[in-house]
């Protein structure tokens, strides 16, 4: 068995966008966040809402920035994010190394050619549970329970985006910034800094509701790879 020996900083690294991306896609596109305190940021939530029963199918180009603060280390990606509700996600990595992301509700699996390797393993496994991934992957039908163990704010309302911020209330050394964008109210960037990772997420390209190929979502396995299960 091949195992690269950087198996987790792998997964790691490469499923920050998700979180990043799943964080912001359950705020943009729930249903229930208006009863948050405030009448600003209701009106607000409101109106995302709105946005988001429009919603059900997204393809948006991203890149991504991540530091590692205890290595000095950093990394740069790029590639195509494409979304359908409820739970389904496929990424496609082209920089700097093809890459083939495929999440649900509970799993991940990252597929790899040039190692002829899919590593396969729990959402909850590769995230501190403060940020309860498997819950956001949802895209809100679990509003509820964002909402108890995470602080929500509206923190800058500028000409060109507003900004979400969302530290989880047991965490404070966790958080994560949205942007999003007034003229359209998609998130365009998302800023996430948790156990010693900084990430940076740009958002661009998007195409609503395009109509996907029905096996676009799901890992058919190559004939030379090898599956690689961690839960």
């Amino acid at each position: 068995m091949k195992i690269a020996s950087n198996v987790g900083l792998s997964l790691r690294s490469n499923t920050i966008i998700v979180l990043s991306y799943i964080f912001a896609l359950s705020i943009v596109y729930s249903t229930g966040f208006t009863q948050t305190s405030g009448t600003k940021i209701n009106t607000f939530f409101a109106q995302m809402e709105d946005v988001g029963k429009t919603v059900n199918t997204l393809k948006a180009d991203y890149t991504q920035k991540i530091f590692f603060i205890s290595t000095q280390e950093k990394q740069e990606s790029s590639g195509t994010l494409f979304l359908k509700k409820p739970t389904s996600i496929y990424i496609q990595q082209r920089v700097p190394q093809e890459r083939h992301l495929y999440i649900d509700a509970k799993n991940i699996t990252i597929y790899t050619p040039e190692n002829e390797q899919a590593v396969i393993d729990s959402l909850n496994n590769i995230f501190n549970d403060d940020f309860v991934p498997a819950t956001i992957i949802n895209l809100g039908n679990n509003w509820r329970k964002i909402k108890k163990t995470n602080l929500i704010s509206l923190i800058e309302d500028s000409e060109k985006h507003t900004v979400i911020t969302i530290t989880p209330v047991e965490n404070k050394n966790c958080s994560i910034k949205i942007y999003i964008s007034k003229t359209n109210m998609y998130p365009i960037k998302a800023t996430a800094e948790s156990e010693g990772v900084i990430s940076e997420i740009i958002f661009r390209n998007y195409v609503i509701n395009p109509a996907f190929d029905k096996n676009i979502f799901k890992f058919n396995v190559p004939d030379n790879v090898e599956i690689i299960k961690l839960n």
